[in-house]
């Protein structure tokens, strides 16, 4: 299987990050098509050295819950 690479693309004055993100989906067997859409997010999990936990979410859902895809961001792939 092939390498995942990342990069940050831009960073514009509001605080969005664009992120270029390279994946190898023809070695999964069924890339995606252009202009499809996933619903997704990211989740870090980080706990202190006094063992308080802290989380952070591309696409905060409002709760110490990760699992509310309606809070999700969507993912469009370009080829």
């Amino acid at each position: 299987m092939g390498s995942i690479a990342g990069e940050i693309v831009n960073l514009h004055s509001n605080g969005i990050w664009l992120y270029d993100i390279k994946i190898p989906f023809i070695d999964l067997g069924n890339p995606p098509s252009n202009g499809t859409e996933w619903r997704w997010n990211l989740f870090q999990i980080d706990k202190n050295l006094q063992g308080e936990r802290h989380y952070w979410a591309w696409s905060p859902t409002g709760e110490v819950q990760f699992h509310l895809p309606q809070y999700f961001g969507t993912l469009e792939f370009h080829r």
